[in-house]
């Protein structure tokens, strides 16, 4: 008797099987086409939708490129105090990534396209003394100086005279010398490192300074540092502490000379060399008498000087006053932390010498120095006082000279005082301020005054009388600025300080 045949339902073997298994993989394939074509569709949307979105979340992406360059600008011009011959201030390397062109290239693709792309960002850097490892300033350097494309290079190494840190910077600072600009250094000789490599490979090079490390009195052999004896632009030369007899530079093209911290008799036989020299700034040292007694400083003329400063900090700047004539001086800076009758009667010297006109004249010192070389100056058209800290007694006998002796600053059309600490005396000024607004015989008519008052200076406030003279002297032309918080908005609104 034959089997029953076997049931396909219940059969091991399913036929189904061989359908749906082929089928079931096709489904899955045109699952997966369509999630491919979604996922496409998706990707175009967004980058349509995307461009719009980010409007949304930073609307400063939609500022043209030309005004975020500009805002830039401002931010890295902000910084610090900018030099007036440089494109721009010198960013510290020490807050690079929280301030500057490195922390703006650090926001965004938009910004560092901006920010890496600007070569004038990167152009102008200072490096500060740093507690970290010399060697981050130095890799920091090789990453950055590349970005300032073919700009000129104002390099600041100097870091509280640490000549280690030149030594340690230089290797990545080397390969860009052919596009220095401005130098400041600190060097020691002989030097620790091959600075002298760099003689005939600084074409560029205009602004020169350079600080000794550790001060030393000792009289080296002429011509220990060479690397700047072949520098066809340079005109401006600083030495702070560091001998005039141990660097060679071409003394004859310079046209501005700061020495700081040099012997008095050493300064002198700098001043033979550099003919051509147009401004002058020296704080010098006194030379012990024996010394002087054997090199003895020659008098020197200097035909082309127009402007003069003697911070005289170190106290003996005065000292080498006997020994020079400016026949052209018309700007004088001048500053003494002590009253010392020699100080004004060599400035008073100097000019009768000189047989110059001084137009220009910032003096910073005592009462009494200030009043005795002001006698000596008749010429002086603009007079600026800085940081005046004398009595108002006696401010108010200079306001009262000045409006009552024809004689005294005859020729003044301007004066200045800027960040004066003093409590004004209100009357007076404005007494003196009348007289010499209306001129008198000959004596020119002033045109202009500021008083910009410093931080905690504390003043009685003027009668409203004053108030009312000063405005009728503004109505009557007379250019008046006192830039000091006041009620009295007619006369003391003024935010310009550039003064």
């Amino acid at each position: 008797m034959e089997s029953p045949p076997p049931d396909i339902d219940t059969h091991p073997f399913r036929f189904d099987s061989i359908i749906s298994t082929p089928l079931s993989k096709t489904h899955v394939q045109i699952e997966d086409l369509r999630c491919a074509e979604a996922l496409q569709s998706v990707k175009a949307e967004q980058r349509i939708t995307a461009p719009t979105l980010d409007s949304i979340v930073c609307p400063i992406l939609e500022i043209p490129v030309e005004i975020t360059l500009e805002i830039f600008v401002h931010h890295i011009n902000g910084l610090s105090v900018a030099h007036h011959d440089l494109p721009g201030p010198l960013v510290n390397l020490a807050t690079a990534k929280s301030a500057g062109p490195l922390f703006l290239s650090h926001v965004c693709r938009a910004w560092r396209s901006i920010s890496i792309y600007t070569p004038s960002f990167w152009c102008c850097v200072h490096a500060p003394s740093s507690q970290k490892k010399p060697s981050d300033w130095r890799k920091l350097l090789e990453c950055w100086l590349p970005r300032a494309g073919n700009c000129p290079l104002y390099l600041d190494l100097a870091g509280k005279a640490d000549p280690r840190q030149t030594a340690l910077l230089f290797p990545a600072i080397a390969p860009y010398s052919s596009r220095w600009r401005s130098f400041t250094c600190t060097l020691q000789t002989p030097s620790s490192f091959s600075i002298d490599s760099l003689e005939g490979h600084i074409p560029l090079l205009r602004e020169l300074s350079v600080c000794e490390g550790a001060r030393n009195d000792e009289i080296a052999a002429v011509g220990d540092v060479s690397a700047f004896r072949d520098a066809p632009e340079l005109r401006q030369l600083e030495l702070q502490y560091f001998p005039p007899s141990r660097i060679l530079i071409p003394w004859r093209q310079l046209t501005h000379l700061t020495l700081y911290g040099q012997r008095v008799c050493h300064g002198i036989d700098v001043l033979y060399q550099t003919p051509n020299l147009e401004e002058l700034s020296v704080d010098l040292y006194r030379c012990l008498k024996s010394l002087i007694l054997y090199l003895r400083p020659r008098p020197v003329t200097l035909n082309c000087v127009h402007k003069l400063l003697i911070p005289n900090s170190l106290g003996w700047a005065m000292d080498y006053l006997p020994y020079i004539t400016l026949p052209n001086l018309i700007t004088l800076n001048f500053r003494s932390e002590s009253y010392v009758v020699g100080d004004a009667e060599a400035l008073v010297a100097l000019i009768v010498r000189s047989q110059c006109v001084v137009e220009t004249v910032t003096i910073n010192c005592h009462y009494n120095s200030a009043l005795l070389a002001l006698l000596g100056m008749s010429g002086i058209r603009q007079l600026i006082l800085p940081r005046v800290t004398w009595e108002p007694t006696e401010l108010a006998q200079l306001f009262t000279l000045i409006a009552t002796d024809p004689t005294f600053l005859p020729h003044m059309r301007s004066l200045h005082l800027p960040h004066c600490r003093t409590v004004i005396p209100y009357i007076e000024l404005t007494d003196m301020l009348s007289t010499r607004c209306h001129a008198r015989d000959s004596m020119p008519r002033l045109n202009s005054f500021r008083l910009i008052r410093s931080r905690g200076a504390v003043d009685l406030m003027p009668d409203p009388t004053i108030a009312a003279r000063l405005n009728t002297l503004m109505k009557e032309g007379l250019d008046i600025r006192i830039k000091r918080l006041s009620k009295i908005k007619s006369w003391s609104e003024d935010s310009d300080d550039s003064d």
